[in-house]
């Protein structure tokens, strides 16, 4: 370029920067924020994507925090919206001979792609609904998580199964739905196929987060009040019994056993002792050293099912890995320290701090569903 034609780019360039955009002088976009941005540019199939309108915000209000959000409309006229949870897309896959019940919650693009998808592994005995907070939460990212056998909405298992044939079939649920590269979040019992997907399936793993989980077989176990009461699903089933025995089997406060039990499903007793007998015998501790992806363990201080000395067991056996222990926090610490694990979690990924959404706990539709189909899922046709 000449030295003429240079001169007259740069003063069109500045013209239009002074004059042609002025929005593009409000722009006060954070470098955590764009860091952020640079480290995860995944679209929701975990496909390379170019970082686009990096000169929006993030539009956060206060608001949010008692369930409204603040926008500003066309006409610059401040209106105020209700919250409205993300509702997921239920289906059926089909592993082998076995069905499960599925769903994907469908993230955002905030104005720079989305962000890497995350595959949820959930605790013994919970339906595939507990995860609504989740997606509520992370509404950049696509959330992908299915019922085990006999848990929620999925059929009875056939024959008894083993940690690996869970990473098998969410490996191929991730692919029949076009995700190909994930970060993976397993809690409790779903600690154990989270690790072994990540072992698995390194390439497509990009991180992994243990909550209030254990290395498996060689763990340090629990309290054996709480432990008794985990041998049979009658906390599923007894809702007065969860609410009596809160505090002894989780070491959360007992005022927060409803809003656990709003989305709870019963699991069949079937269904039940297959998940327990699938962890009979097995342990991370063999692999451990050799999953690549960044590891961030989480535990509960006062953790009455996984003491937290098993998080620090976890955190000697991976090498990338970075261990939070929440003191005075039970085994549910994702639904009663949500705001603190949340900030935790994003500051792992990465992420900037946005304010998290109130709303009052309420059963999500599929719940009712879940029932009333119990009967004849053998009909509903596999995706």
């Amino acid at each position: 370029m000449s030295p003429i034609r240079d001169i007259d780019f740069r003063r069109r360039i500045r013209d239009l920067f002074a004059g042609g955009m002025p929005a593009m002088r409000e722009i006060n976009l954070s470098q955590t924020h764009v860091n952020a941005v640079r480290r995860d540019s995944t679209d929701g199939a975990g496909r390379q994507t170019a970082a686009r309108h990096r000169g929006k915000r993030s539009r956060s209000s206060a608001g949010a925090s008692s369930g409204t959000r603040k926008f500003r409309d066309r006409a610059g006229k401040d209106k105020t919206m209700s919250f409205q949870p993300n509702l997921p897309r239920i289906f059926f896959s089909k592993v082998g001979n076995q069905r499960l019940r599925t769903a994907i919650w469908t993230g955002t693009d905030k104005g720079f792609g989305k962000r890497t998808p995350l595959l949820f592994f959930n605790g013994i005995g919970s339906n595939l609904e507990i995860a609504q907070n989740l997606a509520d939460t992370f509404t950049g990212r696509d959330i992908i998580t299915f019922d085990m056998p006999g848990v929620g909405g999925s059929p009875d298992p056939t024959v008894p199964y083993r940690p690996w044939w869970v990473a098998k079939a969410a490996k191929q649920i991730l692919r029949d739905n076009g995700y190909h590269r994930v970060d993976v979040l397993g809690v409790s019992w779903g600690g154990g196929p989270a690790q072994q997907f990540a072992w698995q399936n390194k390439s497509m793993t990009r991180r992994l987060i243990l909550c209030a989980t254990s290395p498996g077989w060689t763990m340090v176990p629990g309290n054996p009040k709480a432990l008794s009461k985990m041998m049979s699903p009658k906390r599923y089933i007894d809702r007065d019994f969860l609410a009596k025995n809160f505090e002894t089997l989780y070491g959360d406060a007992a005022g927060h056993a409803g809003e656990f039990a709003v989305n709870m499903v019963p699991p069949s007793v079937k269904g039940y002792l297959y998940q327990l007998g699938a962890m009979m015998g097995w342990s991370s501790v063999p692999f451990a050293r050799r999953v690549r992806a960044r590891t961030l363990i989480i535990m509960g201080g006062n953790d009455h099912i996984v003491p937290p000395v098993n998080g620090r067991i976890l955190d000697a056996l991976y090498r990338r890995s970075r261990l939070e222990i929440l003191d005075g926090a039970g085994h549910l610490f994702l639904l009663t320290r949500r705001e603190e694990t949340v900030a935790i979690i994003r500051d792992f990924f990465g992420e900037p701090e946005m304010p998290i959404p109130h709303a009052e706990p309420a059963e999500v539709p599929s719940v009712a569903a879940s029932f009333v189909h119990a009967n004849d899922r053998k009909a509903l046709p596999a995706a």
